[in-house]
């Protein structure tokens, strides 16, 4: 049923491809709830800095910095610098939540916590504005057996099938190759065999194959 008020009767395969918290994916497997990691993720693009000395700006170099119950990293664009930071003291985090709507004041949160960390983590702080910093609950949804992803014409893919650690920085690329891998085999369906035992038979193929690596 859409939500448009219509139905659709038949179809030869149903593609989850609907994030972390899939529809699809509680219907195939509504045991397999979302669980949180235990931290939280903020993640912001700085301008490009500028060295005071010099009066130019150039690209970080990329890193990333583990303290007690903190991370962060960064990596340089054309055009400025791609940060990310996880936190998961309570203490911190509950003084996030009393501002949710207030940017300025959860980004003062954090540019407190981090203070005294190593150069540049401050300067991408203070420069990047506060309405641009995202963040999130890092959540997972990976108790689910891969060969369960698949029923009678029920696939999953990306965030749906299966959640990566943000810090990974690889969620989209492995959502693009497991839809491609996916692709590949409904492709190779003889014209006129998308019975549903045909389509229950990716599970054995090369996408639960490569997506296992």
């Amino acid at each position: 049923n859409l939500k448009d008020g219509s139905s659709i009767h038949s179809v030869h395969v149903l593609i989850g491809a609907d994030g972390v918290d899939s529809r699809v994916r509680r219907i195939v497997a509504p045991g397999a709830l979302p669980h949180n990691r235990g931290y939280r993720i903020f993640r912001g693009i700085a301008p490009p800095l500028v060295d005071a000395a010099t009066g130019s700006s150039r690209p970080i170099d990329s890193f990333q910095t583990w303290g007690v119950g903190s991370r962060f990293a960064a990596v340089p664009l054309q055009d400025g610098s791609a940060w990310f930071a996880t936190v998961s003291q309570p203490a911190l985090i509950s003084g996030l939540d009393a501002k949710p709507a207030n940017a300025t004041e959860r980004s003062s949160l954090l540019r407190e916590h981090f203070e005294g960390w190593h150069d540049p983590i401050s300067r991408l702080l203070d420069t990047t504005p506060p309405e641009a910093t995202m963040w999130e609950d890092a959540r997972a949804s990976c108790s689910v057996n891969l060969e369960s992803h698949v029923h009678p014409r029920v696939c999953l893919v990306g965030d749906a099938a299966q959640t990566l650690d943000p810090v990974l920085a690889q969620g989209c690329g492995v959502a693009m190759e497991d839809g491609l891998e996916l692709a590949a085999c409904l492709a190779a369906l003889a014209p006129g065999g998308w019975s549903k035992e045909a389509v229950a038979s990716v599970r054995s193929s090369m996408r639960v194959k490569r997506s296992g690596r």
